[in-house]
Order: C-alpha cells, then sequence, then structure tokens
C-alpha cells in the first residue's frame, strides 16, 4: 500500500472526531472518502495531509511513518474545496508558486507549468488572473498547481462542491481520466455518493467517525454491509421495509392490506422480524390484480425515467421506472418486488443477514 492508516484517532477535547481508523491505499488508485457531513472525511484527509495531527494510530505514506512529519515534506498535493488561488498572480503564476518557493529554475518552472496547461486546457489562459476565470477554470488551475510538483499521491477535499451540477458532472470525467493519464494515486473527499459511485476504485464508507464498510463500488451496491450502506450507496437510495418471516414459510412486509409475500430464507426463523432491502429499480409496476397497492405521494420525471415517492400501508418507498404512462400524486399502483434484487438486514444492528438459500 502507497498510503496506509493504522488504527487513526482524532479527538478535539472529549469529542471522538475519528476512531480506530485503519485502510490502505493501493499506489495508482483512486480512493474515495465518502459520507454524511459530519462524519469525519475532511479531518481524516487533513490528518494525511499533516495539516492536522492524529490523536492515535500512525499514518504511513511509502513504507514510512509520517505522524511527525510536516506537510511539506510528505510529497503529496492538496486541491481544496476553495481553490485557494492567489488573486494577485496569474494563472502560470498560481501554477508555478509551490516551485518558486523551492527556488526552483525558472526555466524548470516554465516547462513545468507548460506540460501541466497542455494536459489540462489552460495554456490560453496562463496570462489570466483568477477573477478572469469561470469556477471550472479554477479548479483546473488548482489541480494543475498540484501537478506541477509531482507529488506521491493527490488530495481531493470536496473540489467540485462550488460548482453547478453540470459542470460537476464534466469535471468528475476530467479529474477521473487526469488520474488515469497520469497512474497518480488519489485520495478525494465527497459526500455526494454519485461521485463516489463513478469515480472510485475503492470506497471507503464513513459514518459518525467510523468505517462502515470499504469496497468496489459494486460490492457496495450489490452487497452493502449494513442498512445504513444500502441507503446511503445508490440514487435513490436501497428502500428498508420492515417484514417478518410466517410460521407457513413466507417473508411478509408489514403494514400493508395485502401485504408483499415472498418466499422465506431458510435461515430465518419463524416470527423472526428483519428490514426487508430492495432498491427502487427493483419495484416493478404490474397489472396483477392480486399485487400489494402503493398511493403516490410525489413523480419526478427524469426523461426516460420517473423517480416515485409512494407510501405502501405505513411505510414510505422510493421507485424509479421506466414507464411512460401518466403517473400523478393520489394514484395507487400496484407493484412486486424482484427477487434477485433483494437483501435482508437485522433490525436491531443494521447488519446484513445471510440470505443465500430462498424458500
Amino acid at each position: 500500500m502507497l498510503i496506509n492508516l493504522d488504527g487513526v484517532s482524532k479527538a478535539f477535547g472529549n469529542y471522538d472526531v475519528l476512531r480506530d481508523i485503519s485502510f490502505g491505499v493501493p499506489k495508482g488508485s483512486f480512493t474515495i472518502l465518502v459520507g454524511p457531513s459530519g462524519c469525519g472525511k475532511s479531518t481524516l484527509l487533513r490528518m494525511i495531509a499533516g495539516i492536522e495531527d492524529p490523536t492515535g494510530g500512525t499514518i504511513s505514506i511509502a513504507g514510512r511513518v509520517v505522524n511527525d512529519v510536516e506537510p511539506k515534506h510528505r510529497d503529496i498535493a492538496m486541491v481544496f474545496q476553495n481553490y485557494a488561488l492567489y488573486p494577485h498572480m496569474t494563472v502560470a503564476q498560481n501554477m508555478g508558486f509551490s516551485l518558486t518557493m523551492r527556488a526552483t529554475p525558472k526555466a524548470e518552472i516554465a516547462a513545468a507549468v507548460a506540460r501541466a496547461a497542455d494536459i489540462l486546457g489552460l495554456t490560453p489562459l496562463l496570462d489570466r488572473k483568477p477573477s478572469e476565470l469561470s469556477g471550472g477554470q479554477r479548479q483546473r488551475v488548482a489541480m494543475g498547481r498540484a501537478i506541477v510538483r509531482e507529488p506521491v499521491a493527490f488530495l481531493f477535499d470536496e473540489p467540485l462542491s462550488n460548482l453547478d451540477a453540470q459542470l460537476r458532472g464534466q469535471m468528475r470525467a476530467e479529474i477521473r481520466a487526469l488520474h488515469r493519464r497520469l497512474g497518480a494515486t488519489s485520495i478525494y473527499v465527497t459526500h455526494d455518493q454519485v461521485e463516489a459511485m463513478t469515480m472510485a476504485d475503492q470506497i471507503v464508507v464513513l459514518r459518525a467517525g467510523r468505517i462502515e464498510q470499504i469496497g468496489a463500488p459494486l460490492d457496495l451496491y450489490d452487497r452493502p454491509a449494513n442498512s445504513f450502506v444500502a441507503s446511503f450507496i445508490g440514487s435513490p437510495g436501497m428502500n428498508l421495509l420492515r417484514a417478518r418471516a410466517t410460521s407457513d414459510g413466507a417473508l411478509v412486509v408489514t403494514g400493508l392490506d395485502t401485504p408483499w409475500t415472498l418466499p422465506r430464507p431458510a435461515r430465518l426463523a419463524p416470527d423472526q422480524p428483519v428490514l426487508l432491502g430492495v432498491r427502487p429499480q427493483h419495484m416493478v409496476l404490474t397489472d396483477a390484480p392480486d399485487a400489494p397497492e402503493i398511493i403516490v405521494d410525489s413523480v419526478e420525471q427524469m426523461g426516460a425515467e420517473q423517480s416515485i415517492v409512494a407510501r405502501a400501508g405505513d411505510q414510505t418507498v422510493s421507485l424509479v421506472v421506466r414507464d411512460r404512462r401518466v403517473i400523478t400524486p393520489g394514484d395507487r399502483l400496484r407493484v412486486t418486488l424482484e427477487p434477485e434484487g433483494l437483501h435482508l438486514f437485522d433490525p436491531d444492528t443494521g447488519m446484513r443477514l445471510a440470505q443465500d438459500i430462498w424458500g
């Protein structure tokens, strides 16, 4: 592992921000730290950068423990949320500033800036000031300033949060393409799970200062370790429905006049309560007269799809359907659940239950 964290913790006074964080970042990988606001992901990135000191545990970069190493000696480059550009400097001066501070010869600085500008499409903008640039162009300059240093790793702290939705999508693709072109090692912080799913080789899901799950995007999507990851990864998140195993070999979703009745996993005991997880894409509209009904609360037209929020008895569900029929609030829809898309969780602990044997 190029970067390794072993039992890392961070406390501010009596408040534990991070507890027992351990994971590795392979060389050349794109690792994303994702989680809700306040989960500690930016603090963790700042500790890797050396801006914050860990309370416990060790941080290693290229096999060297760096807990007591100053940021400038860690051979990493950080791209901040607010770009942190000097307003009185040109693009070229901003990009070459770190090399200027190292007393690098001017010819070497100019060559490094020219290479980075060519990669990022900034060559025509080198003489402009930050105030003359768009948000996306400023973000490219911030990345260019990191590239010219040729660091062992890049750290990104929510770099796209100040951009509009369309530009965020464009910049996601550009950062990923840049990562592949440079063969760089990157750690990227975001609260946006769509960014995490579309950009990462490895995702570290954090909640309340702890790691909930680590894995490739599709591993987290297909086999979430617990109900939090299930509801956080995916857009919309997974539906979590109260259900109960019956004595006659069925699994019944509660709170419905006509309940969803499914084959019961053999490992569930009769009358055992569970959370039944089902992705919105695995709730399918049907005309079958014996299928349970849901009542539509809201509909969002997405073009090829419709995103629906509805009431299933006393529970709320989300559906994503590829159906061009006109659906409006108050409509009653009959829905079936696709068995291959179902997940089971313990209602008390939230942990995933073994479910490989149905019926």
